[in-house]
This record gives structure tokens, C-alpha cells and sequence, in this order.
């Protein structure tokens, strides 16, 4: 665990008695980090805090803490730590006059190791992840600005909320968004399929970084009291509340999944729900399932736009069936007059199955075989149930002989010591003593 804190502060600068974050690689994708459970990192950190289910729960994470300073502004002896956890106090607050549940990954000064924050989220099944932050001292950068994942920067949840709470802080403070990207998105280097930024990256649901100032010594006006961050909190809280009440209803993308939120508390569904006589299934983290899914041990499948699938389906070249309810079929299926096998698999059969001592033949289209069969130049028969015959059998006052692998026997034949003889058409012709 040392080698991996010393990891994450490995960018830290040290200035006179104050740690100074590099405030973009201190977000950086690690792989180490990776691989220490989630369930862990809460244990460590937090005792879960329980939420309530009916409400609509935003988690609010003040950026940096403890020996994280994160940015300085040298000149006026500001850390960007205490600014968003002042920020983070204001949003808290406001949220809860709307009757919002709100869980903090901090209320004090207080390192945190940044993959907890994320993992806090997704243990309590938070809606929203709201980090909190105020961007660099160095240049002369100004303007908030928000940073939203890359999987909907052509159309998604994280965007949506963005671009509300933005719109907010304009509307309500004296601040400016940032003019050349103020609702932006960052993919990590050289991998294409990852979010730059740690807490969203690893969020299950939707997730944002507010970037409410730059802090020198000309932007950091806009929150440099603490009457100021009151304003742009209750700007930043205003805008939750809005992007709550716009976008978490019904049908939702996030970060390349849908999900479904109800449409009068916005909370994000789970398992299974029916929309317009369809029906669905929300699987972990709430993402919509499609293809093959095993639910309390049956299988079902749904269609690329997660509909549940009943009847008869093809997939991979192979032929399934589902039942009214959805469960995928096994063992035999009566269809009219019809029968067909599904194997363990539900994989429909064809050709040959052996049950016990029986044996039975399905055609290409999986429809039981009964009656004549040619295969070659042998002939079989299935009585009614399916069942290949094998002795004797009579069929319009004829007589014929099928073997003990259920071919038709043709020429002379010994049967229980005495000899027949059989035609082509495995008639039976004479006996013989």
C-alpha cells in the first residue's frame, strides 16, 4: 500500500511546508491501482454510510485533502483543498433542501486515496458523482470549465449534466466559463477505451469534475470568499438539481451504457422493467443488458436495443427457443404436431440424439423425425413418440425386419435361428426352415 500512495503523489513538488499536486497527473491512470479491490479501498477509508434507496443520492467529493494540497496560490497563501471542500459543504446543503441525499467523500481536512472516492460511489449505488475542484496556479487561465467522460461526448448523460450545471454558473455568478472548452472530455494516452481522469474513469454511473476556478491571482476572484463560494455553490447545487429533473429520466447513455431512471423520483433502475409492453433487464451497475444473459439461473437473450426475446431465435448459426416468460428452452418443445430437442445448452438439435437405449433423429429444420428415414443407403424407422424401431415391424400388412442399429435389413437374414428373406424394399418375402 506505501508503494502505491508513493505512486500517486509521486508528481508532488514540495514547497516550504505546503505539497504542491501536479493537477493532472495526480489523476492519472495507474495499473497497480487496478488491482486493489474496490470492496477494499472502502473498508479502508470509510464506513459506508447508509443511503436512502427512495431518494435520488448525489455523492459530492471535495478534491485533495490532507497532505494533498492540491494547487497554491503562493501569493494570497490559498489551497485549492480547503476552497472545494468549502464549495463541497454549499452544494451539500443546497441539495438537501431539495431533498436530495447527498453522501460526502470528505467533511475535514483529510487525505483520501483517490480510487476510494469512486469506489465510495459505487458501493452505496450513488446516481451522480459531482468531484469538486479548482484548476492551476500557473498561466493566466480563467474561466470554470467541466470536464465530462469521453464515451458521451457525442451524446450522453455526464455531457448533459455538464453542460446544465455550466449554464448554471454562468446564469448565476459573475463568473465566466472558460472560453475555448468549457464542457470538455479527455482520453488517457494511448489507450482509447479509457477516461483520462481517475474518478471518472472508475464511477459506474454518471460522473463529473467541476473546475470551479483557476488559482491565480486573477480568476480565483470568483471564489476567493467564502460569501463567493456560497454563490457559486448554490449556482453548482441549482444545476444538479436542474440536470436531475431534465436528463435522469427514462431511457439514459452513460459512458457507452443505457440505463433507465424513473420517470418521477430519477432514480436509476435495477433488474427488470416493462416499458410500452417490453421487457428489459438492468444488470450491474444498471447498464441494459443485451445478447445472452443468466438471471437467478436461466438464461435469456435480449436483441441489440435490450429487448427480451421470445420464440424462436438464431444466433451464431445456431437455432434457440424462448419461452413466453423469456427463459431459454432445454430438453423437448411441443409445437402442434411437432416436437423438437433442446440441448443443456439450448442449442436446438439436430441429427442424432441418444437418450438412454432410445435414439432419435431431428431434420435440419429440428423437427422430430417419425415414420421412414433414408440416410445413404439405409433405411430407418421412428415410430409416433420418435423412438427408432428396431425387430420387426408391420406396416400395411408387411413385414419388415430393422436391426439392432435400426437399419432395414434387405437379403437373407437370420432371426432367432431362422433365415427370411427380404427384398430391396425390405418386404418381406418368404420363410424359410
Amino acid at each position: 500500500m506505501k508503494n502505491i500512495l508513493k505512486k500517486l503523489l509521486v508528481t508532488s513538488l514540495i514547497v516550504g511546508p505546503m505539497l504542491i499536486s501536479n493537477h493532472n497527473e495526480a489523476w492519472a491512470y495507474d495499473e497497480e491501482l487496478q488491482k486493489i479491490d474496490s470492496r477494499t479501498r472502502i473498508l479502508n477509508t470509510y464506513q459506508t454510510p447508509k443511503t436512502d434507496i427512495n431518494k435520488f443520492t448525489v455523492v459530492i467529493d471535495a478534491g485533495h485533502g490532507g497532505k494533498d494540497s492540491g494547487a497554491v496560490n503562493k501569493n494570497l497563501n490559498v489551497l485549492e483543498k480547503s476552497l472545494n471542500l468549502d464549495l463541497a459543504k454549499v452544494v451539500e446543503n443546497k441539495l438537501k433542501t431539495y431533498g436530495i441525499n447527498v453522501v460526502m467523500t470528505r467533511t475535514e481536512d483529510k487525505f483520501i486515496e483517490l480510487p476510494s472516492r469512486p469506489a465510495l460511489a459505487n458501493a452505496i449505488n450513488a446516481d451522480l458523482f459531482v468531484s469538486l475542484h479548482n484548476d492551476t496556479a500557473d498561466g493566466n487561465g480563467d474561466g470554470s470549465h467541466i470536464i465530462h467522460s469521453v464515451f458521451d461526448r457525442n451524446g450522453g448523460i455526464s455531457k448533459s449534466v455538464a453542460t446544465t450545471i455550466g449554464n448554471s454558473i454562468k446564469s448565476n455568478t459573475s463568473q465566466n466559463l472558460k472560453k475555448d472548452r468549457a464542457i470538455w472530455s479527455r482520453f488517457f494516452p494511448n489507450k482509447n477505451n479509457l477516461d483520462y481522469y481517475c474518478v471518472i474513469r472508475e464511477a459506474k454511473m454518471p460522473s463529473i469534475i467541476i473546475e470551479h476556478s483557476f488559482m491565480n491571482n486573477n480568476d480565483i476572484k470568483a471564489v476567493d470568499t467564502h460569501e463567493k463560494r456560497v454563490v457559486m455553490g448554490e449556482a453548482v447545487a441549482d444545476g444538479i438539481y436542474k440536470a436531475i429533473n431534465e436528463h435522469f429520466r427514462g431511457w439514459v447513455k452513460d459512458k457507452g451504457y443505457w440505463k433507465y431512471y424513473d420517470k418521477n423520483t430519477h432514480i436509476q433502475k435495477m433488474g427488470w422493467i416493462n416499458e410500452n409492453s417490453e421487457w428489459y433487464y438492468l444488470g450491474q451497475n444498471g447498464r441494459m443488458k443485451t445478447g445472452w444473459a443468466k438471471i437467478s439461473d436461466k438464461w435469456y437473450y435480449f436483441n441489440q436495443v435490450g429487448k427480451m426475446q421470445t420464440g424462436w431465435i438464431k444466433t451464431s448459426n445456431k437455432w434457440y427457443y424462448f419461452m413466453p416468460s423469456g427463459e431459454m428452452k432445454t430438453n423437448w418443445l411441443s409445437q402442434g404436431d411437432k416436437w423438437y430437442y433442446f440441448m443443456p445448452s439450448g442449442e436446438m438439435k439436430i441429427n442424432w440424439l441418444s437418450q438412454g437405449d432410445k435414439w432419435y433423429y431431428f431434420m435440419p429444420s429440428g423437427e422430430m423425425k417419425t415414420r421412414w428415414l433414408r440416410q445413404g443407403n439405409d433405411w430407418y424407422y421412428f415410430m409416433p413418440s420418435g423412438q427408432m424401431k428396431t425387430g420387426w415391424l408391420i406396416q400395411d400388412e408387411k413385414w419388415y425386419h430393422l436391426n439392432s442399429n435400426g437399419q432395414m435389413e434387405t437379403g437373407k437374414v437370420e432371426v432367432s435361428n431362422i433365415i427370411y428373406d427380404f427384398g430391396q424394399d425390405g418386404i418381406m418375402k418368404e420363410e424359410k426352415n
